[in-house]
């Protein structure tokens, strides 16, 4: 009898000391996930003190930086287009462009201005400085900084960078 309670005695301290080294180990693995000194957990301090400035402070700066361009732009009467869009220059008015600003014009006259180069697309031309531009030719700027000087009221689509002035 006395046999048999040790053999069961031992059995339940056996399967306890099982349990709390499972228990444990377990316990410390999953404390292990929480972060470590080399990858720590991020604390809400963190976030609302260093972390929430600091992308704020980023988002103002692109946004200071997006409103100054369209306030150039607005003001400059220039921009960046990939799309066709309709500009109308008043007698005198110049518009530059940069290398690829493509000009189509609708009516109107604009005249080649400076040392700058000009290729009307449709028909496969050079158009020499001082030449009118036709009526419905699509006409692209070969240089940076070419110009077309308005003589009347013009309209024309434009698609590219450019400046009026």
């Amino acid at each position: 009898m006395k046999r048999k309670t040790l053999t069961i005695i031992a059995c339940v301290l056996a399967g306890a000391l099982i349990l709390s080294v499972t228990f444990y180990a377990g316990r410390a693995y999953a404390a292990s996930l929480y972060g470590t000194r080399e990858d720590p957990l991020v604390t809400l301090s963190y976030l609302t003190d260093k972390l929430a400035p600091s992308l704020l402070e980023q988002f103002d700066d692109s946004l200071g930086t997006a409103v100054q361009e369209l306030k150039d732009e607005i003001k400059g009467g220039g921009g960046v287009t990939t799309t066709y869009k309709l500009i109308t220059l008043q007698s005198g008015q110049t518009l530059t462009g940069q290398t690829g600003t493509e000009i189509l014009l609708r009516d109107g006259s604009l005249t080649l201005q400076g040392n700058s180069s000009m290729v009307d697309t449709t028909d496969a031309r050079s158009v020499d400085v001082g030449a009118t531009l036709v009526v419905n030719h699509l006409c692209m700027f070969a240089s940076d900084g070419g110009q077309v000087k308005a003589s009347t009221t013009t309209n024309l689509l434009v698609r590219g960078s450019y400046t009026v002035g």
